[in-house]
């Protein structure tokens, strides 16, 4: 008898910053029903992105290479048809593959639907297919009175193919939840559980219902303690009500009796600056904020429940460890990640975690057409980062070097590279290796437009 593959369930929450998340510690309870699904399975202490934003970001978990071999980012948002994605592959093993997304970064108009069997995409290039989406999203509205960025109707949509999919053949299930992003709208009954919501003042909520805090960013709009403090609320309080999605999703898996036959991962793509650095959103910098993430995995069969893993990992590692526990052959997949099931982990342990931002030309000129005065040289440019456990250090393609000892300055305010330069050189060596290292995956960067509906759904996201 072949012994029973094991379904995977993987969830992005975008973009959930780390030290907002109950079981990371978060000063509000953001996420009891997370938290206490934590506790059924393994904590990932030390989790790391590559890319501080979306496009980037997938394309790893997608693919198993860093930004610089995949090559989507600023400039090039778009994976190429050679790049072997984990979908395909998990396609070619029999796995049903769907791709539940709420962002359109991470669908047709950037290729990241490749591989998957189905797309369930909220700008739906099919114009009868995106109505009916609206038409479901407006039920619920109706029915839930929210109006959120797709979770209401993504549990729906799981909860009917959990009735009518194949029970013999295993799935592969992606899902971009997009409710903890800008703008920061969330149901009133989830404010209230942190403050009163007459209290917030008006220039928060300008700032947190702006496309990328660009007025926040350049000054129009300034923001003291107590409101910084506010615009951190409403951010987890739209954490708050996609906590109770999560839970409708691991209720229905419970149901349907595949939780514990299914590998469920559950992180994020990035994290989140709130007044942080003097910025709101996910652009221009690699600090933790943005880079460190959470990451909880719940597979009886190999995760302890209540355990924690300490050792650095990154999603580089989720396409190899998923293909392991799949028993899927990687075929033509070059991958750069290693495992991160806890036995591996602690026998193979990763050195460095690194991350990479390419120049944000397109951003810059979308941010510099809204504020023609603004100064965006300081943000013109591209970023790299390696980090251990101790030191990080960062790199700009201005030349300039950035080195923090993450254990006496946690909150990265005291650039060390010049009272250290020969540790800066240190960390600048192994930073290059891995630069070399990272071999293109494509040898041509064709252009890619995107759609009118695209364009406007990215527009409202602060992309462009």
């Amino acid at each position: 008898m072949v012994a029973r593959r094991p379904n995977i369930l993987l969830i992005v929450m975008d973009p959930a910053r780390r030290d907002h998340v109950s079981s990371y510690g978060a000063l509000r309870e953001t996420t009891p029903h997370l938290a206490a699904f934590a506790e059924e399975g393994c904590v990932y202490e030390n989790a790391f992105t590559a890319a501080p934003w979306t496009p980037p970001s997938h394309a790893t978990m997608f693919t198993g290479l860093y930004p610089p071999s995949h090559k989507v980012d600023h400039g090039h948002l778009f994976l190429e048809p050679e790049v072997p994605t984990l979908a395909a592959t998990l396609t070619a093993a029999g796995y049903e593959t769907i791709n539940l997304t709420n962002n359109s970064f991470v669908g047709y108009a950037t290729g990241l639907d490749r591989g998957f069997t189905t797309v369930e995409e909220k700008g739906d290039p099919n114009r009868w297919r995106y109505l009916r989406k609206r038409a479901a999203r407006a039920w619920a509205k109706m029915r839930d009175g929210v109006r959120d960025a797709g979770a209401s109707h993504s549990v729906q949509w799981v909860r009917r193919w959990l009735r009518r999919r194949d029970p013999e053949q295993p799935f592969f299930l992606f899902i971009n939840f997009l409710e903890p992003h800008l703008p920061y709208t969330p149901p009133r009954r989830f404010v209230e559980r942190f403050c009163d919501p007459c209290a917030i003042r008006a220039e928060v909520r300008r700032v947190g219902l702006e496309a990328a805090g660009a007025d926040y960013l350049t000054g129009r709009v300034t923001l003291d303690e107590e409101g910084l403090n506010h615009l951190a609320i409403l951010y987890d309080a739209e954490l708050a009500y996609l906590d109770t999605r999560l839970h409708d999703i691991f209720t229905n898996l419970c149901t349907a009796g595949l939780l514990d036959q299914t590998m469920v991962i559950v992180t994020s793509d990035h994290g989140e600056n709130l007044g942080d650095y003097g910025m709101v959103d996910h652009q221009y910098c690699l600090y933790d904020t943005l880079v460190r993430i959470p990451l909880i995995v719940r597979y009886p069969e190999l995760f302890s429940p209540g355990s924690t893993v300490e050792g650095l990992v990154q999603n580089v590692d989720f396409a190899p460890s998923i293909l392991k526990v799949a028993g899927a052959d990687p075929g033509e997949m070059v991958l750069q990640g290693q495992s991160l099931l806890p036995d591996d982990v602690a026998t193979e342990p990763r050195k460095y975690v690194y991350a990479d931002y390419a120049r944000p030309s397109t951003t810059l000129s979308a941010l510099q057409e809204k504020h023609p005065t603004f100064d965006v040289t300081p943000y013109d440019r591209a970023l790299s980062m390696v980090r251990d456990d101790r030191y990080k250090l960062i790199q700009t393609s201005d030349g300039t070097e950035e080195l923090y000892d993450l254990h006496e300055d946690p909150h990265e305010e005291n650039n060390l590279a010049s009272d250290h330069p020969d540790l800066a050189a240190n960390y600048g060596d192994a930073l290059s290796t891995w630069r070399r290292d990272c071999t293109p995956a494509v040898e041509r960067e064709d252009d890619h437009a995107f759609d009118a509906r695209t364009l406007t759904m990215l527009e409202e996201l602060g992309y462009l």
